[in-house]
This record gives structure tokens, C-alpha cells and sequence, in this order.
């Protein structure tokens, strides 16, 4: 995987085809346990464009809890005299939310089709506490602190 497959995805559904097609036949040719790349175009197709509406929805998400945060921060500003210890505690608390959240995803062993409970729960917890951790990393980020006392 490298910097040109990601672009592909994000930028050229077709290419990132016909390049994901090529990579199964290399897999085929190396005898690894793959149908013949051409049967397998529709569903690859509907998989990448599944991955590319998800992309394009978690990047929505993403700005929108960095601009929340900032607006937030903003208003705080403008009437609240933060000190810099608290600024630092906020930075920290981010950090924390989106370690755990990563970490949290260590040793999932998911089904065929995710819908266990444990699993739909672990995927919530990952989701809460990451975008929480952005939220408050963005805030953080555009707090002016004064000074300790």
C-alpha cells in the first residue's frame, strides 16, 4: 500500500479499479485464493464506492466537530478568562479520548457480519470517544490562555 493508491481511491474511482483489479490477479498468479479478477469488478466496484462515500462522510464529521470546537472556543474567549493550566488539561484529555479510543480497538474479534452487540457497542465506544477527543483537541487548540495565577 502507498501514497498513489490512496489518492486513486480518494480522487479516481476507475483508476483505483483497475488498479485493485490488477493487484487480484498478482494475488491470483501467486496462487493465493482469488476468483479471476473480471468476476470480480461489480463487487469491487460496489466496495470502493461504499469506501469513497464513507471517506467523503467522516471528513464531513471531522470538520464539523474541529469547527464546532472552534467556534465554541471562540465564544469562550470573547467572555471567560481560561487559564493555562485548564488549556493544557483539555490538550491532555484529548490526546487521552482519542488513545483510548484507538487502543480500545485492540483485540476486537469482529463476525462476518458485525452485528453482535459487543461489537456494535465497541464500535460506538470507538466513535464517541474519538470524536470527542477531537472536538476537545480542536477547542483546545483555539483557546486563548491568560496566564496562571
Amino acid at each position: 500500500m502507498n501514497l498513489s493508491s490512496m489518492l486513486r481511491l480518494i480522487f479516481s474511482e476507475k483508476s483505483f479499479l483497475e488498479a485493485e483489479l490488477t493487484h487480484i490477479e498478482k494475488l491470483r498468479s501467486e496462487g493465493k485464493a482469488y476468483p479471476p479478477a473480471e468476476e470480480f469488478r461489480a463487487e469491487a466496484l460496489t466496495r470502493i464506492k461504499e469506501k469513497r462515500k464513507n471517506l467523503l462522510k467522516s471528513a464531513a464529521w471531522v470538520l464539523f466537530l474541529v469547527a464546532s470546537g472552534a467556534f465554541l472556543a471562540l465564544a469562550i474567549n470573547e467572555y471567560l478568562k481560561v487559564p493555562m493550566n485548564c488549556v493544557l488539561a483539555l490538550r491532555a484529555f484529548s490526546v487521552l479520548c482519542i488513545a483510548w479510543a484507538v487502543w480500545s480497538k485492540l483485540g476486537d474479534i469482529e463476525t462476518f457480519k458485525k452485528e453482535t452487540l459487543l461489537e456494535k457497542t465497541s464500535q460506538y465506544i470507538w466513535k464517541f470517544f474519538y470524536s470527542f477527543g477531537v472536538f476537545l483537541g480542536s477547542l483546545a487548540l483555539f483557546l486563548v490562555a491568560t496566564a496562571n495565577a
